[in-house]
């Protein structure tokens, strides 16, 4: 497992990375993924909706795009 602040710069396809941070479970954490200089997705939840959910990120490549979904109560 990592911690938040060793994110990598890159994650290869077909992989599942996993990472904590510390924080209550009031605070506000914010996740942005990016592909070069695009950004292909941002969302801000409480420490405990990310926890609750199981905070998983799915980015799909199709016809060129990407397109991605979480676990996150809507």
């Amino acid at each position: 497992m990592e911690d938040g602040s060793q994110c990598p710069d890159e994650i290869e396809p077909e992989s599942t990375m996993t990472y904590s941070t510390l924080c209550d479970l009031e605070d506000m954490n914010w996740v942005v993924l990016t592909a070069g200089a695009a950004e292909i997705y941002s969302r801000a939840a409480t420490c405990g909706e990310w926890k609750d959910s199981g905070a998983q990120v799915t980015i799909e490549e199709v016809a060129g795009e990407f397109l991605v979904s979480d676990s996150l109560p809507r």
